[in-house]
């Protein structure tokens, strides 16, 4: 029979269930007298199965060249149904049934001990760890479908994420007032995102300036200037930046010409973002 295990007259706590129970002599390890001891255990190989991209220093790394699909590197977890480390191969995840200018989102589950992989729409809990409502499978990365329904190629590292192309947000903006310029092409857990602006002046009187600014916020994030163009046919005054701006993925920018002259005007590319 089970021995009973007595708390000490005065102990320094109190166990919440009461007297432990612990195995006889000669019990095998899986009594089901001593499994809660070891549910710990198996609660944390489920937690590092969650935290998929970074376990035993496992860097994410993710791209796309082809439009079509995603290449994953290897990554070091613990599978939830065999409570083993095991290497994921490098694999290529095809984007699968998709529809243009979306963003999705690939995560990994051990289905019977065997890795799949899911594309969806649903974004990662907050930790950016697992999907939403289903724990057990790990988010990897995220991809935008272009207007095309290709995958908009990209380069990702950690939580830097680069596109191949510099994607239009605005094409020869002229606002004399704070306009909108929305960001849809970055998943709404970004937290910076990388722009291209180029302004051009072509005409002979200037300087013009253009201020750059979080959408609804107080403050200016930053003002550039572009001069008047030189004399002479043909010549054309540029000034161009790539720029680093705060956002929360769901806020886009606002921009103003706040010295304007007549023919001035910015275009603005998305180069990426990250989380």
């Amino acid at each position: 029979m089970p021995s009973v295990l007595v708390p000490p007259a005065n102990p320094q706590f109190t166990p919440a269930s009461g007297q432990l129970i612990g195995p006889a002599d000669a019990d095998p390890l899986a009594a089901a007298s001593v499994n809660g001891a070891f549910q710990a255990v198996a609660d944390r190989t489920l937690l590092a199965w969650r935290g998929l991209n970074g376990v035993q220093g496992s860097r994410m790394q993710a791209s796309c060249v082809d439009g079509a699909n995603i290449v994953i590197n290897a990554q070091t977890a613990i599978r939830f149904s065999t409570r083993v480390y095991e290497t994921l191969v490098a694999t290529s995840v095809p984007k699968g049934v998709t529809v243009g200018s979306t963003t999705y989102y690939i995560y990994a589950w051990d289905n019977a001990g065997v890795l799949q992989f899911v594309v969806t729409t649903d974004a990662p809990n907050p930790g950016l760890r697992y999907r939403p409502g289903i724990p057990d499978q790990a988010f990897l990365t995220a991809f935008r479908t272009t207007p095309a329904n290709n995958v908009r190629n990209f380069v990702q590292t950690a939580g830097k994420y680069l596109y191949e192309a510099e994607v239009p947000i605005l094409a020869a903006g002229v606002a004399v007032v704070f306009a909108p310029i929305a960001i849809s092409d970055i998943p709404p857990y970004a937290n910076i995102v990388k722009i291209h602006v180029r302004m051009q002046n072509p005409g002979t009187t200037g300087p013009s300036s253009l201020t750059l600014k979080k959408q609804g916020a107080a403050q200016n994030f930053i003002t550039l200037n572009v001069e008047e163009r030189p004399a002479g046919v043909g010549t054309i005054a540029y000034e161009e930046d790539v720029l680093e701006i705060p956002t929360n993925g769901t806020v886009g920018l606002e921009y103003q010409w706040s010295l304007f002259v007549a023919g001035t005007f910015t275009d603005i590319f998305l180069l990426g973002y990250e989380t």
